[in-house]
């Protein structure tokens, strides 16, 4: 009976769906639109759960989107004849920085896998396959296959990295503790779209992962603030023996201090500008929003310290010391959500300080995103609204100065 039921399944289409008391009907031309409305409309009349399956062709009825369905999931203004985008690219993207510097890496380093998960255009790590198709696998739309697949390759000691939109790693939580972190296992996360992406909407920014990633132990989290930045952690990652999250933003890769960056040094934050009463923490992109603060700050004739917290896990305690005891004024700036992010972190261990005797405790002040989902919006007027822009970072410092 059992034999007779499975090779039913096989053979008759919505079998599985029958089983489960759901009327299945189907499939159709899903470019039908008459047909469509008739059926939609018969199917209304019964009074139970009803699947109709429907074949669609991505981009249907357009050339250059038939031809290239990835590129117009999502894309920018373009001109209809021509199929090419109106605006042409500026330089290098994060994404671009991230795909190049892996892919040289993987020249000289054989154990260098790439994973993606059904993402390999948004990744950047289509480029990486076409050189080392072997190397780089699509285990589609599942990122909890995804990391338990990492975790298993990083068992036989290959170097695996999973390219991940942030919000679409939250997905995966489970897997990041359970078959990662545990048994801290050196899988490289490369999480992009970090912070704000703009007008793919709420439900794609990506405003939680410094929350989620610093609360799993085993876990080291960097934030890169320019391109520079980035190709360093990328190289750092492949020699990290533990789980291991590099979060980088959608759109342009900066050059802002790349003068002062300097080599990597575990758990370790760097200054980019001395300055004295006012320090600034700045965590990754949010790094031209702070830049403008400080340069608005100097304006006024105050001289800010300037901070690159680099590793936002661990924290840098040795850093918050030093910022505690030099400084009238602590000011943490992230583009992520602020409860259970990189700015509470300090102050709890600066609270921890104070339990611990210190004496003189700086006002402290947490720049992020506050307890809400962001809408759909270009991400810098949604940087305005949320205040934490350049001009709002610098009018609610000034407040309490």
């Amino acid at each position: 009976v059992k034999t007779k039921s499975s090779i039913k399944q096989l053979f008759i289409p919505g079998m599985l769906f029958e089983d489960m008391g759901i009327t299945y009907v189907g499939p159709f031309d899903g470019h039908d639109v008459k047909k469509l409305v008739n059926i939609i409309g018969e199917a209304k009349k019964i009074d139970h759960p009803v699947l109709i399956h429907v074949l669609t062709k991505k981009g249907r009825g357009y050339r250059y989107a038939e031809s290239n369905p990835s590129k117009f999931h999502g894309i920018a203004p373009f001109v209809v004849k021509t199929g090419e985008l109106k605006t042409k690219k500026k330089g290098l993207t994060y994404t671009d920085v991230f795909a190049n510097t892996l892919s040289n890496l993987a020249y000289e380093d054989k154990k260098i896998m790439a994973i993606t998960a059904a993402m390999p255009d948004g990744t950047g790590l289509s480029r990486f396959k076409k050189k080392f198709p072997d190397r780089c696998l699509d285990v589609g739309i599942a990122e909890e296959h995804a990391v338990t697949f990492a975790a298993g390759m990083a068992t036989t000691g290959l170097k695996p990295f999973f390219a991940v939109y942030s919000s679409f790693l939250q997905r995966s939580y489970d897997q990041i503790i359970h078959d990662v972190c545990i048994p801290k296992l050196p899988v490289k996360f490369m999480v992009d779209r970090a912070g704000l992406v703009g007008k793919d909407g709420e439900t794609h920014q990506g405003i939680f992962d410094i929350s989620y990633l610093l609360s799993v132990p085993n876990m080291t989290v960097i934030a890169p603030i320019n391109a520079k930045e980035l190709e360093m952690a990328v190289k750092y990652s492949a020699s990290f023996e533990a789980p291991i999250a590099v979060r980088y933003s959608r759109g342009y890769a900066c050059d802002f201090y790349s003068d002062e960056i300097t080599e990597f040094e575990y758990g370790k934050s760097i200054c980019l500008k001395k300055g004295e009463k006012i320090a600034i923490i700045n965590v990754g992109n949010m790094i031209e929003e702070s830049k403008k603060c400080v340069d608005k700050l100097i304006e006024d004739g105050y001289n800010p310290e300037l901070i690159n917290a680099r590793f936002i896990k661990p924290l840098d305690k040795d850093m918050i010391k030093d910022v505690v005891n030099r400084f009238d004024y602590v000011i943490t700036v992230e583009e992520g959500i602020i409860s259970g992010g990189y700015g509470e972190s300090i102050l709890k261990y600066i609270n921890d300080l104070k339990n611990e005797g210190l004496t003189n405790i700086p006002k402290v002040l947490n720049i992020g995103i506050e307890d809400k989902f962001v809408k759909q919006g270009d991400i810098n007027t949604l940087r305005k609204v949320l205040k934490i822009d350049g001009e709002s970072i610098y009018e609610r410092i000034k407040k309490i100065l």
